[in-house]
C-alpha cells in the first residue's frame, strides 16, 4: 500500500494518474481505480462464486425481518420495514459479502490503507431516494476514506429505480 499524502486516499490524490502505472495494478484494478478517481464510483462483478446461493439464503433468512416473502416475485414488497441494518452481525452470508477478502484487498490497495467493513444495510426494495449526500451518515477519520460498496441482489433495469450517482461529486466533498 502506498500513501502519497497523509490523510488523502491514494485514488483521490492529484498525483494518482502519474503514479498509478507504477503500482502494479492489474488491468481490472486499474480500470476500477481510474473510475473511482475520475467519477467517484466503479462498477464490477462481485468476486464470489457462491454469490447467487448467498443471495437466495439471504432472501429466505431476512424476509421475515421485513415481514414479507422476498423469494416471491409477486409479493407486495412496499409494506412493512424496508431495511435491516447490520445483518452482517447475525447472518453468515451477509457477513461473507461485507467481508469479501478480494474487495477488502482491492480497496486497501486503492485507498492506501487497510480497509474493513463496519456496517451493512439490506433493503427489500430500492428506496427511490432523491439526490442526497451520505457523508453525513457515513464518515471516516481522516475524512474521505469511507467507501460504500453496493450490491444489487436482483437484476436491475433503468425502470426499477436503481442506485444513481453524480459522477465527480466525490471531488466536491471536504
Amino acid at each position: 500500500m502506498i500513501s502519497l499524502f497523509p490523510g488523502l486516499p491514494l485514488i483521490e490524490s492529484p498525483l494518482f494518474p502519474a503514479v498509478a502505472p507504477s503500482q502494479g495494478f492489474t488491468d481490472e484494478e486499474m480500470r476500477i481505480a481510474g473510475d473511482l478517481h475520475e467519477k467517484g464510483y466503479a462498477v464490477f462483478d462481485f468476486p464470489d462464486v457462491d454469490i447467487d446461493a448467498r443471495i437466495a439464503r439471504i432472501q429466505v433468512d431476512l424476509g421475515p425481518q421485513y415481514g414479507m416473502d422476498l423469494t416471491d416475485p409477486d409479493s407486495d414488497k412496499t409494506v412493512g420495514e424496508r431495511r435491516v441494518q447490520d445483518a452482517w452481525k447475525e447472518n453468515d452470508d451477509v457477513r461473507a459479502i461485507a467481508a469479501n477478502q478480494t474487495v477488502i484487498n482491492l480497496l486497501s490497495k486503492l485507498y492506501g490503507r487497510g480497509a474493513f467493513p463496519f456496517q451493512t444495510l439490506n433493503f427489500s426494495v430500492g428506496t427511490q431516494q432523491d439526490a442526497h449526500s451520505d457523508s453525513v451518515h457515513f464518515s471516516s477519520l481522516p475524512e474521505r476514506f469511507m467507501c460504500g460498496v453496493w450490491l444489487a441482489m436482483e437484476d436491475v433495469g433503468p425502470d426499477a429505480g436503481p442506485l444513481f450517482y453524480y459522477p465527480g461529486s466525490h471531488a466536491g466533498q471536504s
